[in-house]
């Protein structure tokens, strides 16, 4: 072989090895080295919850539009698809990193582990998508950073090593610029999952509650409120800012739309009221310079075991197991001139040495930028009932190293985390956040139609501010359990605002739920074994309610999925499963109009809403005429849709049209009973609840037992619900008969009072005309006692006083020689309807035959004026027909049901 020939040879083997070595380099594949420490990681959140986390992150993201190149220079936009395989890591201890396989462009080994890794060689380190969210937190509680930081979802990070050399840029638009950057020592690899990133995916944000809502109300009449209102915004920038794309992104998100008027702004001299804020005093006993170093040490084990008791790890803390202080020794340090803050450094972390007051080479930690990092420990200065954290939870600062001089060393000791619940646990005092924690939980379980006996059980209490605490509970029933956490807000006016920071994506009672997120259902577990604060919830007080007295009380009480499903009425119903029902109701309509010889106007739409919840479209019926309106209103019914057709689930009477197609609008409660959305019905003042026994909407049932009477032969008649159904359902036959089976002419629909003579004999006018107050003598007294103790109950309910007028009228209705009883009772404000109750007089007493809400008097001038209550000359099964003056049907007697009742559809 010739020399030529070897060295060709040797220098092909050397390029070889070079590209061998160069590949190696850009693999990386041992530049992330772990500490055995590591090597087990322990956070408690399964990797199927953090992946559904990040689908939520990203829809809700992708849903306000907001997302700038800038936020995503080295990864790009995450891919959109199902089952995307992805990664997850977690770097100091709670931040939660995560990668799409094909992303990666490299591998490295992390825990041991040989990992497919994104690699920036001009940034010197790996990128990870980093979900921001759980990363918030006030005064070192963590928060839900929905509300915070609606801009800021899920960004990019680096992950380095502490000897990395790149080049360093404070320029935002740089590819080597992160917000966030992370030390590779701290880095843990947690698994991997099937993530589906969906940016069509739409989630319902929360609604806001608008009404009476001081925060609110100050936007719209920002004229320098008092000094002190915690209502006053200052964000005048945004006037300045790019606009368009803020008011785009908040109107999509469709959360709540408010009417206003600009007035004339007032001079800020002219406003008066001003309050002094008052800020409880210090808690004196914590001077960290003073206090005994075991005394400051169990203070800092009593802190870090509360904070693992309780999740602050998973939910976003700055500390947790897996950041490794566990076993560490620690040095403290504090202020010359302030005992409030203690500073403290783990040992493993010190790579430098400063000089202190007291002492000469003081182990501290320099970053990258030549300042000190600790952990801060500082005194809680609103901390002041019993229970309560006297400190802060752990949190993190970093100080010029020209203030070492200005620190002291207050000495080391050994980190352990100890149980929780084998400390000295005080326990909680109740006061006006606990009550109000307790009243919005009653609430909650309320409006989900939660009924039973639930014990409560108070878990952390943390006051964050003069007018703000974090507050968890345990509530657990004989079935189901419940772990809440909310930042609750005292405003100035007493009133109480309260934000999820929770385990969940939203706020609503299914998230809360034990068996929905792992930390629930341990949380519930540990407070209880607490046993800081026990209430119990009385069953009474957690009913399904069904009334309200104004929109006010409606949304003070209840949350709101939808504020109209009316707003955009269609009408192509011959292109719906509709299209039968209706037809048949035109046609019907039509051969009234000729019996009665004059054209009767009708008007159809439609809208579509997911009632149950399924997926698929059902829909909301409307039918507005002569014949479809009756005392109620509009004539209104519920279609579901399933594979089998539509199902009707409810007919009712509605005011829905002020006009031609105007609607008034249909309110939909984020409330379920038997997986159906409740209903509102804004003519009236009750709320509809599916029945799940009877596969339909039905009325509340508190309103049908007011009169109840306890002998079996008196049971109630069937509400008006169930009356309105038969006669949206049915019609009666064209003939019917006397009391000497006669045949009359007749059917129980009439156009006008014209129309009801024309066919009909009038036997009274009015037999309301000589109303009678004095019930209290007759044997009607027994059945207005009992009314009244329920609008007594109705009235603390909705927090003001319902006030009736009552009067009774007399009138033989099976003409049998005995009187019997009509009794009115008028609502006198909105809030309750007139209702009209009829009894008959019997040897055994008297025996209920109809009870209906119908509009019995109009109020002109602050008193009432009746309108009139026909009796027909004819009889069904020996009882007179009624019919109301402004009504269009005829009410008569069903001798198998024993009561009156709406006539039966031909």
């Amino acid at each position: 072989m010739s020399r030529y020939q070897r060295l060709q040879i040797s220098l092909f083997c050397l390029s070889i090895l070079g590209l061998f070595l160069l590949g190696a380099c850009g693999r990386n594949e041992t530049s992330i080295q772990k500490a055995d420490k590591h090597n087990s990681p322990s956070i408690q959140i399964p990797l199927e919850e953090i992946a559904e986390r990040i689908e939520y992150e990203y829809i809700y993201e992708n849903m306000i539009y907001h997302i700038a190149d800038y936020d995503y220079k080295q990864l790009s936009f995450l891919p959109s698809g199902e089952d995307i395989d992805v990664s997850f890591y977690t770097i100091e201890g709670n931040k939660l990193l995560f990668l799409p396989e094909e992303k990666a462009n490299t591998e490295a080994l992390v825990n041991g582990e040989m990992c497919n890794l994104y690699y920036s060689q001009e940034a010197g380190g790996y990128v990870f998508y980093v979900l921001v969210d759980w990363q918030l937190s006030e005064n070192g509680v963590p928060v839900n950073s929905l509300e915070s930081d609606y801009y800021h979802r899920i960004r990019e990070c680096i992950v380095r090593d502490k000897d990395a050399v790149y080049e360093e840029t404070d320029l935002h638009d740089s590819p080597i610029y992160f917000s966030y950057e992370f030390i590779s020592d701290d880095l843990v690899k947690l698994g991997e999952a099937k993530v589906t990133f969906d940016p069509e995916e739409r989630i319902e944000i929360q609604k806001v509650p608008a009404y009476g809502n001081e925060y609110i109300d100050s936007v719209w009449n920002p004229y320098y409120p008092a000094a002190d209102s915690s209502a006053c915004f200052t964000a005048r920038w945004y006037l300045d800012a790019e606009t368009n794309d803020f008011v785009r992104d908040i109107v999509g998100l469709h959360r709540k739309e408010i009417l206003m008027k600009v007035k004339e702004e007032k001079d800020p001299e002219e406003e008066t009221g001003s309050h002094l804020v008052t800020v409880p005093e210090y808690n004196q006993e914590i001077d960290f310079r003073t206090m005994d170093p075991e005394e400051t040490a169990k203070l800092l084990r009593y802190v870090y075991s509360y904070e693992e008791w309780f999740g602050m790890n998973e939910l976003g803390c700055q500390t947790g197991e897996l950041r490794g202080l566990q076993g560490e020794t620690i040095n403290m340090y504090a202020w010359n001139n302030n005992g409030e803050t203690l500073f403290f450094v783990p040992e493993s972390k010190v790579n430098a040495y400063v000089n202190c007051e007291n002492r000469v080479k003081c182990p501290v930690h320099v970053n990258k930028d030549g300042e000190m990092e600790f952990y801060l420990l500082k005194r809680n200065g609103y901390a002041g009932g019993k229970g309560q954290l006297k400190t802060t939870f752990f949190m993190e600062d970093g100080l010029s190293t020209e203030y070492a001089e200005d620190m002291v060393w207050l000495g080391e000791t050994e980190f352990t985390l100890q149980e929780l619940s084998s400390s000295d646990v005080a326990e909680i005092e109740e006061d006006e956040y606990i009550c109000a924690l307790r009243e919005h939980i009653e609430d909650i379980l309320q409006r989900n139609g939660r009924d039973g006996e639930y014990e409560l059980n108070i878990g952390e209490y943390e006051v964050l501010h003069t007018n703000k605490v974090c507050l968890s509970a345990a509530v657990s029933g004989e079935e189901e359990s419940y772990y809440f956490r909310y930042m609750i807000v005292r405003s100035e006016n007493g009133k109480f605002y309260f934000w999820p920071a929770g385990f969940g994506l939203d706020s609503s009672l299914a998230e809360c739920e034990a068996g929905k997120h792992s930390m629930n259902a341990l949380c519930i577990e540990r407070t209880r074994q607490l046993s800081r604060m026990k209430m119990m919830i009385n069953e009474n007080r957690v009913k399904a309610g069904n009334y309200y007295s104004d929109h006010e009380d409606l949304e003070k009480n209840h949350k709101i999925l939808s504020y109209d499903i009316c707003s955009s009425p269609r009408y192509d119903y011959e292109n719906t499963p509709l299209v039968e029902y209706i037809e048949e109701d035109i046609s019907w309509n039509e051969d009234m109009s000729k019996k009665a010889g004059k054209n009767i106007s009708v008007e159809i739409d439609y809208h579509v809403f997911d009632f149950n919840n399924d997926g698929v479209e059902d829909y909301l019926l409307c039918e507005s005429g002569r014949l479809f309106e009756g005392n109620g209103g509009d004539s209104v019914d519920i279609f579901i849709q399933g594979e089998e057709g539509v199902r009707n689930v409810l007919s009712t009477k509605m005011i829905l049209h002020h006009g031609p197609h105007d609607h008034a609008s249909v309110i939909v409660l984020d409330e379920k009973t038997g997986g159906y959305y409740a209903v509102v019905n804004p003519s009236q003042n009750f709320i509809f609840r599916y029945n799940e026994e009877e596969g339909r909407y039905d009325w509340p049932e508190s309103e049908e037992s007011i009169l109840d009477v306890e002998d079996s032969q008196n049971e109630p008649v069937t509400g008006i619900g169930n009356e309105e159904t038969n006669a949206q359902e049915v019609q009666s036959g064209l003939q019917s008969y006397d009391g000497n089976e006669n045949i009359i002419r007749n059917n129980n629909y009439f156009i006008d009072l014209e129309n009801l003579e024309e066919y009909h004999k009038i036997l009274s006018y009015d037999i309301c005309s000589s109303p009678r107050y004095d019930y209290e003598n007759t044997p009607l007294a027994k059945y207005v006692e009992e009314f009244m103790e329920g609008i007594e109950e109705e009235s603390r309910e909705v927090g003001r006083p319902l006030p009736v007028e009552i009067e009774y009228h007399l009138f033989d209705f099976n003409d049998d020689g005995k009187e019997d009883y009509l009794l009115c009772i008028y609502g006198t404000q909105d809030g309750l309807d007139d209702e009209a109750v009829i009894f008959i007089q019997e040897e055994e007493g008297l025996r209920r035959v109809l009870y209906i809400d119908m509009p019995l008097c109009i109020r002109l001038d602050g008193s009432l004026h009746h309108y009139k209550l026909i009796v027909v000359d004819e009889k069904t099964n020996g009882y007179y027909g009624i019919a109301h003056e402004n009504g269009n049907y005829i009410l008569r007697y069903d001798v198998e049901q024993g009561c009156y009742d709406f006539g039966v559809r031909e």
